[in-house]
């Protein structure tokens, strides 16, 4: 007699999970409840069920939403900065918009040259709204480059009065390193490698004698200030 307990039995319930790779989510496949794997549609989901859907979502078919509204585009590039921890991006790839070709053809939302400006007008909200987004970044970069040069241009003017006339006209990088390089206590600088000359520029200050007073120095860069922000701490 066979016993019952090794017997293969088909699971009695199967949800979309069983779809993923993931063997943490492939555990829970076969539990008797509608898991969802994290991702645009799940967020589209919650956000009807709150009363608050993205305009214009393409429910293309089970476990395949798609939106290039500029609200849904707007909520998906913060989301990205935030995860990657970034300002900014590169590339962003608007993913099989066509969809909406197939999905309006098969709910019959018009003749086909109604569904193409509708589709036409669409990608260039899409666009548009992502033209406003390099606009601002370059704006951003505009700013961060302005704030750059304040600092560096404060950090300078507390710096040269107490280095020697002699080395007046050196690069802010190489003084900034020569008072490290002269700290007591201090046994190695990192000296950042934005390419082999950078590296060798920066080498030249182990040539030069140490400064004998570092101190007043340090204390100068504490009282630095552009705006209303301290540079140093």
């Amino acid at each position: 007699m066979s016993d019952p307990k090794s017997e293969q039995t088909s699971p009695q319930h199967t949800n979309r999970l069983i779809q993923e790779t993931s063997p943490y989510l492939l555990q829970h496949a076969h539990n008797p409840v509608d898991w969802h794997p994290w991702g645009d549609e799940a967020l589209a989901q919650e956000r009807e069920a709150a009363g608050k859907p993205f305009p214009e979502m393409v429910k293309y078919m089970d476990g395949c939403w798609h939106c290039l509204h500029p609200e849904f585009l707007r909520d998906q590039l913060t989301r990205s900065l935030d995860r990657l921890q970034q300002e900014t991006l590169d590339v962003c790839l608007l993913h099989n918009p066509e969809y909406f070709l197939s999905d309006a053809k098969k709910r019959g939302r018009g003749s086909l040259e109604t569904i193409r400006k509708e589709f036409s007008r669409r990608l260039r909200d899409a666009f548009a709204f992502l033209e406003t987004q390099v606009a601002a970044l370059e704006a951003f970069r505009a700013q961060a480059a302005r704030q750059g040069q304040a600092v560096s241009d404060a950090v300078a003017a507390a710096l040269s009065p107490h280095l020697p006339l002699l080395r007046a006209g050196e690069s802010l990088s190489r003084k900034a390193l020569w008072v490290l390089a002269s700290t007591p206590g201090v046994s190695s600088v990192l000296l950042g490698m934005r390419h082999p000359a950078y590296v060798k520029d920066g080498m030249a200050i182990l040539g030069w004698p140490p400064l004998q007073v570092v101190r007043p120095i340090y204390e100068a860069m504490r009282q630095v200030r552009v705006g209303r922000d301290l540079v140093a701490q």
